[in-house]
């Protein structure tokens, strides 16, 4: 929940498997044929499901797969802003220990021209061959 995200690297394809929860993809989730123009009247920077604003939320579940080789990246919007998501799975891709990803994607991320201040999170897990 929030405006966070999660991804998966697998075999060089990065896919986004969250989707932030915000104004703007509600609005897109209850009218899918939302026109561009619509949405441009809808508040960017909404968030509709976060954690200690009322006593229950609704939190999004699903289970993956995983295989050996996999990178997971799990960040704020901060690093989204930032970084295109070709940036990012361009970094992933070079490989290297967890520390080493994060530390290369909050290095990109500081070093982009900001337009807003904002927190920049990103944890990182490469899933190992072993069991």
């Amino acid at each position: 929940m929030g405006d966070g995200f999660i991804y998966r690297l697998r075999e060089g394809r990065l896919e986004a498997r969250t989707t932030a929860h915000t104004l703007v993809n509600e609005c897109r989730r209850i009218r899918p044929e939302i026109t561009d123009a619509e949405l441009a009247r809808v508040p960017q920077n909404v968030i509709v499901r976060v954690l200690g604003a009322q006593a229950d939320v609704e939190v999004d579940r699903a289970e993956e797969d995983t295989l050996p080789g996999d990178v997971w990246l799990l960040c704020s919007d901060g690093l989204t802003a930032l970084l295109s998501e070709e940036a990012i799975r361009s970094i992933l891709v070079r490989g290297g220990a967890p520390s080493e990803i994060a530390g290369a994607l909050m290095d990109a991320a500081l070093a982009a021209p900001r337009a807003r201040k904002d927190n920049i999170t990103v944890v990182v897990h490469v899933v190992s061959g072993h069991p």
